[in-house]
């Protein structure tokens, strides 16, 4: 009596690396294979593999794992090789409105302004003896250019 013994043929399986800019959607997440035989693909599978990742669209800009998982054959065995997402910052506009000219001691403006991202807008003086801050509201205290935004 002969005892055929079969191996599994491994398979890797690989996420993409992929990019995206904070507060976009992740984009779509996919894979690379290598290592079918005799001109098989992913079709020969039971259960295809699936990608995941912890981000999101609010996700901090930085790098993720893509990680893979999930997938099912009979004649193959898996190896899973993670990608990663790397989220960049998202370029921003702040838009401010004109600060009149010719503000006079203790005189306090409401000042506005807007961020593209819609992040809030803070702001802070260059120069405390020309001006203070509270909020939005520039008070001043002397003559000059009392603030820069951040």
């Amino acid at each position: 009596m002969e005892l055929l013994i079969f191996w599994k043929t491994p398979l890797t399986i690989t996420a993409d690396d992929k990019t995206k800019v904070y507060l976009q959607a992740n984009p779509d997440l996919t894979i690379k294979c290598s290592g079918f035989v005799l001109g098989q693909d992913l079709s020969v599978l039971e259960e295809l593999p699936v990608v995941t990742t912890t981000a999101g669209t609010n996700s901090d800009a930085g790098n993720y794992d893509l990680n893979v998982s999930g997938a099912a054959g009979t004649n193959y065995s898996f190896v899973y090789i993670k990608g990663i997402l790397t989220i960049n910052k998202a370029d921003q506009v702040i838009t401010m409105g004109q600060i009149p000219a010719g503000l006079r001691m203790t005189q306090q403006y409401q000042l506005n302004a807007t961020a593209s991202s819609g992040l809030p807008v803070t702001f802070d003086v260059s120069d405390p003896n020309i001006g203070s801050i509270n909020g939005d509201i520039l008070t001043c205290k002397g003559e000059g250019s009392p603030f820069h935004q951040r």
